[in-house]
């Protein structure tokens, strides 16, 4: 019952305190919206980041120039644009400008010369010393390759046809010969066989991979401990004025004195983590209650790690400064190192490695199996284990040295 009442006392004082607002709250709140709408919204945002390729078509009723155009179409390296007649005059100075990644200038008599078959390309403006313009280029001469395969089929095609049953005139043969091409250039749209390579679990193609599902998760993760400022201000504040020494006489022991402090911190981030979760599954749709028993384990193991990282810094720091400096550096480095602005899984494999042995990593990780991943409340026992882990390492640390700080004192 003490620990209670002084988890209490430690919550009322720090919520009269303006900085618990700021650092619980507002700026939590802040950089979530903020880093999310910077780099690209919701989760399951319409946002085309294709690359821009305009397309200037001088061969307009030809079968095989419209066929180009639809296999560029289906591209999920470039996105097509017809620029008017003013914008093609200046097409060099818009591809110079970024208006364009790339432009496609189709010549005409295009269709009749590789129907006939006489070797003609397009003329292609771009950039090639950029990466953008080399990723263009790529996806312009896979679907000319694509072109030119559907072409050799369409007349195997037709010429086997004939063999069996002659067409009736040139026309005829001619539809046949278009309606070939255009079967043979769909068929780029659904292959017979696709390879994807996938993390386990089932993922449902409503719940795409975005920043919203990085970036929610990421800075919640990241503000666990700034949060705490507040209440490791406090509990500093009492060993310093002698406070914790005259609560020694109280019947409270000294684990109750630190489990009183800790479930204050651990209520205080809780309460943050239901606000951010809470934000992020309205404002950005990150599916957080896909599994909502997993993401609260999570949750509990995130809050009750943090408040043991919160009395650490408390009890090791020796002015007022080293506080809010030792909050700042655990913040920032757990943030960085942990995953939490980037995926890990983009990072080169000792990063990766190094990254997974801090605790805000494998807390990105619970999380990020349930809303990006489909998985269950299996895939989260892992790093929840792994979060308590670090809090009896931790808390275990804090025993010690609040203990030795006591006798001292006592003595």
């Amino acid at each position: 019952m003490r620990i209670f009442t002084l988890a209490f006392k430690d919550l009322l004082q720090t919520t009269r305190d303006v900085r618990t607002a700021v650092f619980v709250v507002v700026m939590p709140l802040l950089f979530t919206y903020f880093l999310i709408a910077v780099n690209g919204g919701a989760s399951g945002s319409s946002t085309d980041s294709r690359l821009a390729l305009a397309f200037i078509n001088h061969d307009p009723n030809g079968i095989v120039s419209a066929q180009f155009f639809n296999l560029l179409g289906n591209s999920e390296v470039v996105r097509l644009g017809v620029p008017d007649e003013n914008a093609q005059a200046r097409i060099s100075e818009q591809v110079r400008d970024g208006t364009y990644t790339a432009a496609v200038i189709v010549p005409a008599g295009y269709s009749e010369q590789l129907i006939a078959g006489t070797p003609v390309k397009p003329q292609v403006i771009v950039d090639q010393g950029s990466e953008s313009g080399q990723s263009a280029l790529n996806a312009i001469e896979t679907a000319s390759d694509r072109l030119q395969g559907a072409l050799q089929t369409a007349r195997q095609t037709t010429q086997t046809f004939e063999a069996r049953q002659p067409f009736t005139d040139a026309t005829a043969r001619q539809n046949f010969f278009n309606e070939a091409l255009a079967a043979a250039t769909g068929a780029w749209k659904t292959p017979t066989l696709t390879v994807r390579t996938e993390q386990g679990g089932t993922q449902s193609t409503g719940n795409q991979v975005s920043p919203a599902t990085q970036l929610s998760p990421g800075i919640l993760v990241q503000f666990v401990v700034l949060g705490l400022v507040s209440i490791c201000v406090v509990f500093f504040l009492e060993r310093k004025t002698q406070t914790l020494s005259r609560m020694l006489t109280t019947p409270i022991s000294p684990l109750g004195i630190l489990l009183g402090h800790g479930l204050a911190m651990a209520g205080l981030i809780f309460f943050q983590e239901i606000l951010l979760i809470t934000f992020g599954q309205i404002a950005f749709g990150v599916d957080y209650l896909r599994d909502p028993l997993a993401v609260l384990l999570v949750m509990v193991a995130l809050a009750v790690w943090a408040a043991s990282l919160g009395l650490l810094i408390a009890v090791f720091a020796r002015v007022m400064e080293q506080v809010v400096m030792f909050s700042l550096i655990a913040m920032f480095t757990l943030s960085t190192l942990g995953g939490c602005w980037f995926p890990l899984e983009i990072t080169g494999p000792v990063f990766s490695t190094i990254g997974h042995l801090t605790p805000s990593a494998w807390a990105m990780e619970g999380f990020q199996n349930v809303i990006v991943r489909g998985q269950g409340i299996g895939a989260v026992l892992l790093p929840v284990g792994i979060l308590m882990a670090y809090t009896v390492v931790f808390f275990s640390i804090v025993t010690w040295k609040f203990q030795r700080r006591t006798s001292l004192n006592m003595a």
